[in-house]
């Protein structure tokens, strides 16, 4: 390649030759010294491959539709010829009032939105769930939706209430509260959304069964279109299914499956194509991948939009509104400051890839409820990408990017492929009746969980970079409310019941208001129609379990911390890395190394220092030539000084076997499973001992 001429003046693009890839291609292998550029490509978890190097060539294929401007069906580029995105934060206080003042705050601090999770079991006409993953907020009647509401002006808010099987008794609420406050509710821009799916994958039941649940909505939904045409009242979320595994295609094949079966059931009910689907609201969560983040929005909007074209929705009504949280998964109990950089994270994805909103989780959301402060800096994190970074400035800043586009087709091929699936198995519903979706992420978050054991998956602050003895930033109690069924509201109850028994879905709102103004609470009005001729049985299936990646660390970290003594033999600069190596990986278990400061000329110094350290277990650090001469003599020494362990740094190949033969029980290297060595030095260290102790020797 040529220089071009500095002397001409400033240089221009035109001033360079192009480049081919086969020029690229050559000049990266001579820096990999000779290795294929193919050792670069990485794999999502859905299997999908990601090249160190696009063309356009790689796009060539690519979906027609990243020509076409944002607005423009099927809306791959966004939704809006606008940039910007809303800032909203969740509310999920378990005591209303408490939850008041967070949105309150949250409004007051210049966020646009707020978010009101309903604890799990209420969302699912039960009681509160004492053992939920995540908390919620319990507004058990219409009291609690007062103290909820208390203040929050809903004529000028951007409220969203995920109501899950509760639509019904919310909507209804809500827009009594707002006549109640002389608000006219055809202003109204709030969403109160059911998805009572999502709540039966999350609580495992619902108490009122799938037709009755969906009888409910339809009823809020028509309500909502009479009185308050702007409003949404259907929420379609995958985030459940991503806290429990799920994996890309399969969130979107989800999400695509969930509108599906809300159409479907919905439609049955007299409620067509064009009522329901632009009163749909998607949510997705975002984890660290931020290329895959940006295609799945993408993917989203444009299978999405394809979908409900086919179903006959008009044009406006296929642009599909996306709200993005990040990933509670991906959160970490220790080193939790680190959760900030996370959030930025996908706070980032959501702003580029065109959400409509995103809600950044508070940093310490892993530990309980978050303080003010925490929520403060969760909303400032998207306040700054907007008002100092301008994220909202440009529409669409990936598109045409050659990788991006390429991996938003891939995806939407896998996701696509995935619902054709479900759909044949009879649909989202019958598919976890089945619990073929339960098992599915299971296996998807067996292999993410392995991933983390060995490293391949890094989290910060856990499995990588641990410190044992950091501070814990404050969190709040998580109190819930006090409050009880009012007997007066058995009269109103026996009527709703009437009401389901006979088939009246246009009575069920009213009665069910009345229910709520007679004191009923949400699980008693969601039971109204459990026994109704006709209705299915109460749901039950299998619950998605939902763990984040850093838990089975945490919880070694949470047991203790126990000393491991180091035998480290031989010249510093030879070991020093896997000092720091073994120190790493002992810390991220709870297990604090002692003894790496000094230096053994051989195994009678490394023996004797041993027995002056505390605990049973020993790792020895040497070079991999030097083991096979110096285990054999040093580990019965380990032994007689109370050793009932003995690892190793590293994993000598050729001479794995010898060193068994010579005593060693465990290996410690990179890529191997630390989360399994790291438990099995605990359990050792916990054990009852069967000598004496090294001091009573």
């Amino acid at each position: 390649m040529s220089e071009p001429d500095h002397a001409q003046g400033p240089l221009r693009l035109c001033d360079f030759p192009p480049v081919g890839r086969d020029e690229w291609r050559s000049r990266a292998e001579r820096e990999l010294a000779g290795e294929p550029l193919e050792r670069l490509t990485r794999r999502t978890r859905d299997g999908l491959a990601i090249a160190p190097l696009y063309g356009p060539d790689d796009a060539s294929a690519a979906d027609p539709a990243s020509a076409r401007p944002p607005g423009s069906a099927p809306f791959l580029r966004g939704t809006r010829a606008r940039a910007g995105w809303r800032i909203r934060q969740v509310v999920d206080a378990p005591d209303p009032a408490a939850a008041n003042a967070d949105a309150r705050g949250d409004l007051a601090h210049g966020l646009d939105s707020v978010w009101i999770r309903l604890d799990e079991g209420l969302a699912a006409g039960l009681e509160p769930a004492s053992a939920a993953a995540r908390p919620g907020v319990q507004v058990r009647g219409r009291g609690d939706l007062a103290a909820l509401l208390d203040g929050v002006d809903l004529a000028a808010s951007d409220l969203v209430i995920e109501a899950g099987a509760g639509a019904l008794p919310l909507v209804a609420g809500v827009l009594d509260l707002a006549e109640e406050a002389g608000i006219d509710p055809s202003g109204l821009q709030l969403t109160i959304g059911g998805d009572p799916l999502a709540a039966l994958a999350t609580h495992g039941r619902l108490a009122c069964g799938v037709d009755r649940a969906f009888d409910g909505l339809a009823a809020a939904l028509a309500e909502l279109a009479r009185r308050a045409p702007a409003a949404r009242g259907v929420i379609v979320s995958t985030i459940p299914y991503a806290d429990a595994g799920a994996d890309a295609s399969e969130e979107l094949a989800i999400l695509l499956a969930g509108i599906l079966e809300t159409l479907r059931r919905l439609g049955a009910r007299g409620l067509g194509v064009e009522v329901v689907a632009p009163r749909i609201l998607a949510a997705l969560s975002v984890d660290r991948d931020l290329f895959l983040g940006i295609a799945k929005i993408r993917a989203a909007r444009a299978l999405a939009a394809r979908m409900l074209a086919a179903c006959g929705a008009p044009v406006q009504a296929q642009a599909l509104a996306i709200h993005v949280e990040g990933a509670w998964r991906e959160l970490s109990r220790f080193d939790p400051w680190v959760n900030l950089l996370r959030g930025t994270v996908s706070a980032f994805v959501g702003a580029v890839a065109g959400a409509e909103s995103v809600a950044t989780p508070p940093f310490t959301a892993a530990l309980g409820l978050a303080d003010e402060d925490a929520r403060r800096y969760a909303g400032n994190t998207q306040l700054l990408l907007r008002e100092e970074s301008h994220l909202d400035q440009v529409i669409d800043p990936t598109g045409g990017s050659w990788c991006l586009e390429s991996l938003t087709e891939r995806l939407e091929r896998s996701a696509w492929a995935r619902l054709q699936a479900i759909e044949a198995a009879g649909g989202l519903a019958a598919a976890l009746a089945a619990g073929t979706i339960q098992a599915r992420i299971a296996e998807q978050a067996a292999a993410s969980a392995a991933a983390v054991a060995c490293g391949r998956t890094p989290i910060t602050g856990v499995n990588r970079y641990a410190i044992l003895d950091e501070a814990t930033p404050p969190v709040r109690a998580a109190r819930p409310p006090r409050s009880a069924a009012d007997e007066a509201a058995a009269e109103p109850l026996a009527a709703l019941a009437a009401a389901f028994e006979a088939g009246e879905r246009a009575a069920l709102f009213a009665r069910t208001r009345d229910a709520l103004l007679a004191g009923a609470t949400l699980p008693a009005i969601l039971a109204a129609g459990a026994g109704a001729a006709g209705a299915d049985a109460p749901a039950v299936v299998t619950p998605l379990v939902r763990r984040r990646l850093a838990a089975d660390f945490e919880e070694l970290r949470a047991a203790g911390a126990l000393p491991v003594a180091l035998a480290c033999v031989g010249a510093l600069a030879a070991i020093k890395p896997r000092i720091d190596f073994i120190r790493a990986l002992l810390a991220s278990g709870g297990l604090e190394a002692v003894g790496d400061a000094a230096l053994h000329a051989d195994a009678d110094a490394a023996a004797a220092a041993f027995a002056a350290a505390p605990g049973p277990v020993a790792v020895v650090i040497a070079r991999d030539d030097a083991y096979p001469a110096l285990l054999p003599d040093l580990i019965p020494r380990l032994r007689s000084a109370g050793a009932r362990l003995v690892a190793i740094a590293g994993r000598p190949r050729e001479a794995e076997a010898a060193l068994r033969d010579a005593g060693v029980d465990l290996f410690l290297a990179l890529g191997d499973d630390a989360l399994t060595c790291l438990r099995t030095i605990r359990e050792e260290i916990s054990s009852p001992l069967a000598d004496p102790p090294k001091a009573a020797r």
